[in-house]
């Protein structure tokens, strides 16, 4: 009785990995899930990610099981965050700046202001290209070639024309 429901949950997760397997999507992916993973989910900025993994056209599952993954990765990295977001936030210089950044609409919801937030933020922000170019290299070595190809079809190519 409990298997076919296995089943169905094992060939979605399937299907949701197939639709988008060029090696630019997988590791944008992997990148923005990365990024994603690694910030608290509780603010706008979490949502803004998620929406992003929805929109651009990446690999969904790829994107989520990254976004999982990274939130254990950004557990160990709390301490570190914590002292980068702390250096930054409390630099004199930049307080001026912050405080009229933080008045804008929206701006507060981003969290930005937590040391925590805005450390993990940053270190997403400076891992994802070379999480994106290490992957990218991954998806293109281990897929088969010719999947990045950037074939356009014309409509009149599908067009049959009666003679």
């Amino acid at each position: 009785m409990m298997l076919p429901m296995v089943w169905v949950v094992i060939g979605g997760i399937i299907a949701l990995m197939l639709p988008e397997k060029r090696p630019r999507q997988l590791a944008l992916a992997v990148a923005l899930g990365a990024v994603l993973g690694l910030i608290p989910k509780d603010n706008i900025l979490a949502g803004f990610l998620v929406l992003l993994i929805f929109l651009l056209r990446v690999n969904l599952g790829v994107g989520i099981m990254t976004a999982g993954l990274f939130t254990w990765v950004g557990v160990f990295l709390e301490p570190y965050a914590e002292k980068l977001g702390s250096f930054l936030l409390h630099r004199p210089f930049l307080q001026s700046q912050a405080n009229s950044f933080f008045e804008l609409p929206l701006v507060a919801w981003t969290s930005l202001n937590n040391t925590i937030v805005l450390g993990e933020f940053l270190f997403g922000l400076f891992l994802f290209w070379p999480i994106y170019k290490v992957f990218f290299m991954i998806f293109k070595a281990f897929l088969p070639a010719g999947d990045d190809s950037q074939t356009v079809s014309t409509p009149s190519e599908g067009i049959k024309h009666a003679e």
